[in-house]
């Protein structure tokens, strides 16, 4: 495995660029709204911005980790091959394999952290306990997520043509049979994203609509808009999972043959990248607190 930087093509340098630029994108926007939160947000909005500070920081180091390892999917003899094309090759092996195990499993923290969000609970104080039930949440459904390292390549692998002088990650799916145990950490971690992925996000759906009219009865008139704005801007976010549904299923259309393009290879980790760009800035815009801290924060860099 080469770890230089002279190994790259011309689409993996377009693939560095592009995924460099989403993902220092979203460092910048989410620090500026961790900032906005900590020095501006208004005693109405404090409970909220438990939430919203756990949703920023799971976004900022979902693009630091991303940005890290800058991997390209690959499907081979029925393996699922990262290929690191980022600065964690520069430093060590087991950097980029943490990295990755670090993404997939704040990606699922986004997912627990929607999750909470009850619309059929009586009260508004539930939002005080979102966090805490997140992190928990996220601590018990995600081992098999954050624990999952790659196996050994085979010697086919190391010998394959798209990989000599690479600098990749290998997660073996083959068994004997379907009951095997044989790599059944990685079949099982597949399973698991693909039920989060693909089930929860229906359900984000449903709850768009009944959080907003569950607040609308439980909130007094003087409350009303802001409790409204900060549910618009969760229940709007709540539709940002998606990103992560069309990457995976751009990835099993590739891993079951269905149809083979290298674009879409290219393609599933640049998308996933999008929900950590985009998520700060919907909060930014619908909440006025720090929409005006940002953009005191622009003026000032223009003087």
């Amino acid at each position: 495995m080469n770890s230089s930087f002279a190994t790259l093509s011309h689409g993996d340098v377009a693939h560095l660029v592009l995924n460099s630029m989403l993902d220092t994108c979203a460092i910048v926007c989410n620090v500026l709204l961790i900032t906005a939160i900590v020095k501006s947000t208004p005693t109405i909005l404090q409970n909220y911005a438990v939430l919203l500070l756990f949703i920023a920081t799971m976004d900022c180091s979902a693009a630091l980790m991303s940005l890290m390892s800058t991997a390209i999917i690959e499907n081979i003899e029925g393996a699922i091959i990262y290929i690191h094309i980022g600065p964690c090759r520069l430093i060590h092996y087991n950097v980029c394999n943490a990295a990755l195990a670090d993404l997939a499993w704040i990606s699922d923290s986004n997912y627990c952290a929607f999750a909470c969000l009850q619309p059929s609970r009586p009260q508004l104080e539930w939002l005080e306990s979102c966090h805490t039930k997140s992190l928990r949440d996220c601590s018990v459904t995600n081992p098999p997520v954050a624990n999952c390292f790659p196996s050994p390549p085979k010697t086919s692998l190391l010998e394959h043509p798209e990989l000599i002088g690479r600098y990749f990650s290998v997660y073996n799916l083959t068994a004997e049979s379907q009951l095997s145990f044989e790599n059944g950490l990685p079949r099982a971690t597949i399973f698991y994203i693909e039920a989060v992925f693909l089930v929860a996000s229906p359900i984000l759906f449903v709850l768009r609509r009944k959080l907003l009219q569950n607040i609308r009865t439980l909130t007094v008139s003087s409350e009303k808009s802001q409790h409204q704005m900060i549910l618009r801007s969760l229940t709007i976010q709540m539709c940002l999972p998606l990103s992560f549904s069309i990457s995976f299923a751009f990835w099993i259309v590739d891993f079951l043959g269905i149809y083979r393009l290298k674009i879409l290879q290219r393609s599933i980790m640049p998308i996933a990248s999008i929900f950590s760009v985009v998520s700060p800035i919907i909060i930014i815009y619908y909440l006025p607190p720090y929409r005006k801290f940002v953009f005191i924060c622009t003026q000032r860099l223009e003087m």
